[in-house]
Parts: C-alpha cells; sequence; structure tokens
C-alpha cells in the first residue's frame, strides 16, 4: 500500500475490531491513522494498542477522537505513547468520559515520550480547578510537546497561568 493515510472515520468498527486489525497486519505504516467517530471503547482501544505495538505499527497522528473512550481507555493509550516512538500528534478530542484520572494517565506518559507534539483532550469531562501540581510537573518535563489542546474542559485560570508558565520555559516551544 502507498497511501500514507488508514481512514476508519465513522465506520462502527468497535463492532469487528478483529477485522480493523487485520487490516493494519496488511498495511505498513501510515502516517495518519484516523478512527473518529468509530464507536471505540476501551476495550477496542486495548486491543488496538496491544496490536500496535505487537505489530511495531508506526503512525505519526492517531485520531479517537469522538469515541467512547474513559479513563481507562486512556491508560491503555498512556502504554502506547511510551512504546510507540513515532507518534506525533494524539486527538482523544470529544469522549465525554475522559475526565481528570484520564488525562494524568497520558501527562505521566508524555513526562517520558520524546516525540509527541500535539496531544488535543477538547471537550472531554476533565476537571482541572486544583490539585493539578502532579500533571504540571509531568507536562513541564516534556520538551518536545508544542500544543495542549484542552478547551472546552473545567480548567483553572490559575493552572492555565502556571501552565503558560512552565511551557514558556520549555525551550522547544
Amino acid at each position: 500500500m502507498d497511501t500514507k493515510e488508514l481512514d476508519f472515520s465513522g465506520i462502527d468498527i468497535a463492532q469487528n475490531i478483529d477485522a480493523a486489525i487485520k487490516y493494519f497486519r496488511c498495511a505498513s505504516n501510515k502516517t495518519l491513522l484516523l478512527m473518529k467517530n468509530c464507536g471505540l471503547t476501551d476495550e477496542s482501544i486495548e486491543q488496538i494498542v496491544t496490536q500496535m505495538i505487537e505489530m511495531l505499527f508506526t503512525v505519526d497522528v492517531l485520531d479517537l477522537s469522538h469515541n467512547k473512550i474513559t479513563d481507562d481507555g486512556c491508560e491503555h493509550l498512556s502504554k502506547l505513547l511510551l512504546e510507540n516512538k513515532q507518534i506525533k500528534e494524539l486527538n482523544v478530542s470529544h469522549n465525554a468520559d475522559i475526565g481528570r484520572d484520564g488525562f494524568r494517565q497520558l501527562t505521566k506518559s508524555i513526562k517520558k515520550n520524546t516525540h509527541l507534539q500535539v496531544l488535543s483532550l477538547q471537550y472531554c469531562s476533565i476537571d482541572l480547578q486544583q490539585r493539578y501540581e502532579a500533571i504540571l510537573e509531568d507536562i513541564s518535563m516534556n520538551c518536545t510537546l508544542v500544543t495542549l489542546n484542552l478547551q472546552g474542559n473545567h480548567i483553572s485560570d490559575k493552572f492555565m497561568h502556571i501552565l503558560e508558565n512552565e511551557l514558556g520555559q520549555n525551550q522547544s516551544i
């Protein structure tokens, strides 16, 4: 296959995740893997992540927006971010059941990730009104993150101000 994009968007692959994974095996590594609005659950995310790691399937952009991913799914995605050194952009926006704990799982992994540049979590259920110091520490340890999109979440002004200062000190941004 020469195309650099694998687009499952809008197809309910959650009901037949094994077939989608078989397609991964036939496809060479991609630049874009789009699986937005596919009805993906934590269980299907676990299967996808496990197979991507086992097959060494790499991708630059992984779009999992508009699915049914929760904090548990973020735990699996954090494993992928630690194992897959090629992902530059991860979009899990519009997964309404991703909250503070899921965001925390992802920030723990980006602390050690040296390739991720864009992390989008728009319109999830992240509440960062207080007790966010560990999350800020993880984010500030990453030197490649250029964009962190948290639009539409419950983020305190204080968190945003500190985050802007932290990211401003990051020389790669």
